[in-house]
């Protein structure tokens, strides 16, 4: 249901405009016709230039309309009011910001219930975050609307703005600057005090991810393929005889990352970092195990030795450039 800032004028061709169809047409064209979005909706060509209002505690999607070249220049805005994520979706292979075709932009922030955003259909497939406020998402950006900001979130370097600020550099000029920023942590632990028994060859060859045994695992989906994957990891074991080996693989490789080497009992932190370079998901694991294939033991070398408070762990984090 249209909500209105005026009544829409009516005049017929012959007949003399009454002051009172002026005074609405200027309301008219001066405001913009609001659309309730509590239930979600789906808009049409004809809606171009209105605003949908969503105030709902439960997730809404909003969809746009099929568009050709000939509706280049037509906007949308749409308010999230509500907790509830308020989605909004292409139609048919048409993206938003150069993103996935037939993406989305969500806003899930349910805090934010003054979020806004500002689409303007810029190609006959493609649509442009004109301004915002509030933090929205398509499935390759993230954008960080602190005010409204004029112009496109696609800065001239074809880098989106949403990824970065604008810094007054104090000789009349301005420049966009990276700020790095934790989107995601995820974390596991290992406190088991225990045997395991499965070993890496003692050879001159990487350690393999089908080698030793799994304590620590974890999956991420990265939200941009600019991110940074921060690892931070320590594995407490010792080996009988030999060195006792911590590896770090990832889920789309059999080589080891990365491995921390053990005499006798001991443990260390380790840090690993990479280019997250696409937002596929993939998984992070430690194995660990004897060069001789003997059993080693975790998070101490005697069982309840120190009130066995020792314990595995892995932080993955991932950081927006």
């Amino acid at each position: 249901m249209a909500e209105g800032f005026g009544a829409k004028p009516t005049v017929t061709v012959g007949n003399p405009t009454k002051k009172s169809d002026y005074d609405n047409l200027v309301d008219y064209v001066s405001g913009s016709e609001v659309l309730d979005g509590d239930a979600g909706l789906t808009l049409v060509v004809a809606d171009f230039g209105k605003t949908v209002r969503v105030n709902n505690a439960a997730a809404k999607t909003v969809t746009l309309p099929s568009v050709s070249a000939s509706n280049i220049g037509g906007m949308f805005c749409v308010f999230k009011l509500g907790a509830g994520n308020v989605t909004i979706q292409t139609a048919d292979a048409d993206t938003i910001n150069g993103g996935a075709a037939g993406g989305t932009l969500i806003c899930s922030t349910a805090s934010q219930t003054w979020a806004y955003v500002i689409l303007q259909l810029t190609s006959a497939t493609g649509w442009t975050i004109k301004s915002g406020v509030g933090t929205w998402a398509t499935s390759a950006n993230i954008f960080n609307f602190g005010s409204s900001l004029e112009g496109t979130a696609i800065l001239s370097t074809g880098e989106t703005a949403g990824l970065k600020f604008l810094r007054e550099d104090g000789d009349d000029s301005s420049s966009w600057q990276y700020g790095g920023r934790i989107v995601q942590v995820i974390t596991d632990n290992y406190d088991t005090v225990g045997v395991l028994g499965t070993g890496f060859p003692d050879d001159d060859t990487k350690p393999q991810r089908s080698e030793g045994d799994e304590i620590l695992s974890c999956a991420i989906t990265p939200k941009s393929a600019s991110s940074t994957i921060l690892i931070t990891w320590a594995a407490h074991i010792s080996g009988p005889t030999a060195f006792a080996l911590a590896c770090l693989f990832i889920s789309s490789a059999n080589d080891a990352l990365q491995l921390s080497l053990h005499i006798g009992t001991s443990g260390m932190t380790c840090f690993y970092y990479e280019s997250a370079a696409s937002t596929d998901a993939r998984t992070y694991s430690i194995r660990v195990g004897d060069s001789t294939g003997n059993n080693i033991t975790t998070n101490t070398a005697i069982a309840n030795k120190f009130g066995a408070v020792e314990e595995c762990y892995m932080i993955v984090m991932e950081i927006l450039p």
